[in-house]
């Protein structure tokens, strides 16, 4: 298994309504992804979203996304500005990328 967190910054001029909805949207496109296995969104703070996807391994992270994913994430980026993307993988899938690479 796989996560990825995407941290989120409402834009000036964005309503708050708004971030919501679209990050709301950005999680359904994203479930929509084959391996996607679930994405939710959480406020961290009034102007700060955070989206966590899980899948079934971080290859599903590397693949093109969805014309409906892509729709989504312009339609988040532009009521939210992203600040940081991490992905964080299981120690398991860790250490067989880490011996797939001849180490």
């Amino acid at each position: 298994m796989a996560l990825r967190a995407t941290y989120w910054e409402r834009r000036d001029n964005a309503d708050r309504q708004a971030l919501g909805n679209t990050a709301y949207d950005f999680c359904r496109a994203s479930r929509g992804v084959e391996g996607v296995r679930n994405c939710r969104f959480y406020w961290i703070n009034a102007d700060n979203i955070v989206t966590l996807a899980e899948a079934e391994s971080a290859e599903v992270f590397d693949r093109p996304g969805t014309p409906e994913l892509g729709k989504a994430a312009f339609a988040l980026a532009d009521v939210a500005r992203s600040v940081r993307d991490a992905r964080w993988i299981e120690p398991r899938e860790g250490v067989e990328a880490y011996r797939q690479a001849g180490r």
